[in-house]
């Protein structure tokens, strides 16, 4: 239920100010157009609607993803030929891919889990009852079609019919009578009918005919009752937004003009100063609040007035080809609002602090194929909380079949980027060394139990992760723990006392690029651990001072001001060699990193 609450709230966050964007492009188009044919307006408020529920959908979508990267061929390379364990599922990347200015900004919202429940329970409750309504607008149109029935048409309504259904090209249509009808209206999504109150049938006006007819079998032509239910369930559930009305208002507003234009312009069934007449006549002497509220009457949209004074003052309207023209580059514009909007997501996070815990540890996975106990394993992962924020290393392993079994051939270490925990899911990136990205998603099952996927690959296999140990969580010791704290920490950091030669890339290396190595030397003062950095001999020796030195007995961690920029490194002993990566907190550039004892 938590997952599903901050999904829930995540859509809504968005949708807030993604709809608002929406709507007021839409809005300035739509004013530039108000002189171009009002079908063509009708199409921008229903592209609208469509990206004022696609766009918080997704965001959806894009939790927890990043872009795409290339083929992971550091990984590749280093299996050689022959293996059989090789994770595929970290370098067989999908062919698509998303331009570079597409690629989702995230940024988290902390909401405790009792109000995230709360506010969920609040939206389908809203979302229900606009669903309750739809069906009870629905079951009562259907009621008022049952009490209708066919009826013999005067001589002049027969006319009038067939005159309408050539104008507009429309099959035929069964015209039926009811007797608490108060207006005529047109319903049916598959086979649309039209009924008329008992008035209309005695009605000897040829223009007031015109003008009923021509107007409902326009709905007919254009399937505005199937596309109308529709737009109703796209609205259902951005319908908590107070601008989602406005947009639905504006639908229904300009689908009514354009069925005024087309028994005016393009049927030529009658005049726009006899259409208003008609209009006018047909409001005083029907009732049109008795119309069901899922149907389509020639009262829709209550614009009556509007609808005249757009027939009377009959202003220079724009030609069609000017007024696709409009709407092409409106749909441009609200397109690249929506890649604008689509960039940018915003996501709700659990703000509470022991559920960030819970993957806060070192988590090792083996492959899906190859979960014996013997066998290797795939990766490590480790997962470390300064704060709010998260960091940590992953370790690539490149298995083989060798005579004696599988075996660890290589690995490929990289830190973790972007990492974000809403309370069951781990979501990350990795760098490559062809400089792209691959990311995952790691889900709590189970306590410290978790399920990795690659989201950067189809149909990734899934990596069931276990937690060997738990680091980096924050607490208040007590005084006796900070006593054993203090001996434990003063018996792993003497160890690392001394003078150390550090180099770039591999620990065989000399120079990497024409880097020269550097000495970084440890010492403790006061149970604290402290050192520097230093590069050259004599005169040209330079020295900067080692930042939040920490060694734990499993991992080395420092920081070096250069005066450029903080390069930050983390690191492991293994056989009396430290290796790990380094990475500069400017640029963001990282590579290997080794430190081997002087004599």
């Amino acid at each position: 239920m938590e997952r599903i609450s901050y999904t829930v709230l995540t859509f809504l966050l968005n949708a807030l100010w993604q709809i608002t964007a929406v709507y007021v492009v839409t809005a300035l188009f739509a004013r530039l157009a108000r002189n171009a044919p009002a079908k063509y307006v009708h199409l921008l408020w229903v592209l609208a609607l469509l990206l004022s529920l696609g766009l918080p959908l997704w965001s959806l979508a894009s939790f927890g993803r990043g872009a795409v990267a290339g083929p992971t061929a550091d990984m590749t390379e280093a299996a050689g030929e022959g293996a059989t364990f090789v994770p595929d599922a970290w370098s067989k990347v999908t062919a698509a891919r998303l331009p570079s200015f597409i690629i989702s900004q995230n940024a988290s919202v902390s909401y405790a889990p009792l109000l995230t429940v709360a506010l969920t329970c609040c939206y389908l409750w809203l979302v229900l009852r606009r669903l309750w309504a739809l069906r009870q607008g629905l079951r009562a149109t259907k009621e008022l079609q049952h009490t209708a029935f066919k009826r013999e048409l005067s001589p002049l309504l027969t006319v009038t019919f067939e005159r309408c259904r050539a104008a507009f090209k429309a099959k035929h249509v069964p015209v039926l009578c009811s007797p608490r009808a108060a207006t005529p209206f047109t319903a049916g999504a598959r086979r649309s009918v039209i009924v008329l109150p008992e008035s209309l049938f005695e009605e000897g006006s040829p223009d007031v005919l015109n003008s009923v007819v021509g107007h409902e079998m326009a709905h007919v032509r254009r399937y505005d009752f199937l596309l109308n239910l529709v737009y109703t369930l796209l609205a259902l559930p951005i319908s908590f937004h107070p601008l989602t009305a406005l947009i639905k208002r504006r639908i229904n507003e300009t689908r009514e003009l354009a069925c005024d234009e087309m028994v005016v312009s393009v049927g030529r069934l009658v005049t726009a100063a006899a259409y208003a007449r008609s209009l006018v006549r047909l409001a005083g002497a029907l009732a049109p609040a008795a119309r069901p509220g899922y149907s389509l009457g020639v009262f829709d949209a209550d614009i009556l007035e509007e609808r005249i004074m757009r027939l009377i003052h009959q202003a220079p309207r724009a030609s069609a080809r000017l007024g696709k023209m409009l709407t092409l580059v409106a749909s441009l514009c609200l397109a690249a609002t929506g890649l604008a909007a689509s960039s940018f997501s915003l996501h709700a996070v659990s703000s509470d602090v022991s559920a960030e815990r819970s993957i806060v540890g070192v988590w090792q996975g083996k492959f899906p194929d190859c979960a014996d106990a013997g066998c290797p394993p795939a990766l490590d992962l480790t997962v470390k909380a300064d704060g709010s924020e998260l960091s940590g290393l992953a370790i690539f392993y490149v298995v083989i079949n060798g005579d004696d079994g599988p075996k660890v051939k290589d690995k490929v270490e990289a830190s973790l980027l972007d990492a974000r925990f809403d309370g069951t899911t781990l979501s990350f990136k990795v760098k490559t060394k062809s400089g792209g990205a691959l990311s995952f998603e790691m889900k709590l099952v189970a306590d410290n139990e978790c399920e990795l996927r690659n989201l950067s690959v189809d149909d990734s296999s899934v990596f069931r992760m276990l937690k060997k140990e738990s680091v980096g969580a924050v607490s208040v010791p007590s005084a006796p723990e900070v006593q054993q704290g203090a001996n434990h920490s003063a018996a792993h950091k003497e160890p690392i006392a001394g003078d150390w030669t550090m180099k770039f890339g591999d620990e065989n290396a000399a120079t990497v690029e024409n880097v020269p190595g550097f000495t970084l030397t440890f010492k403790s003062e006061g149970g604290k651990l402290m050192g520097t950095a230093a590069r050259g001999e004599g005169a040209e020796r330079v020295e900067w001072p080692l930042i939040e030195p920490q060694f734990d007995g499993e991992t080395l961690s420092f920081k070096v001001n250069n005066g450029d920029e903080i390069l930050a490194g983390e690191l492991k002993p293994v056989a009396g060699v430290f290796k790990g990566l380094w990475k500069s907190t400017e640029t963001k550039q990282s590579g290997k990193l080794s430190l081997t004892r002087k004599d």
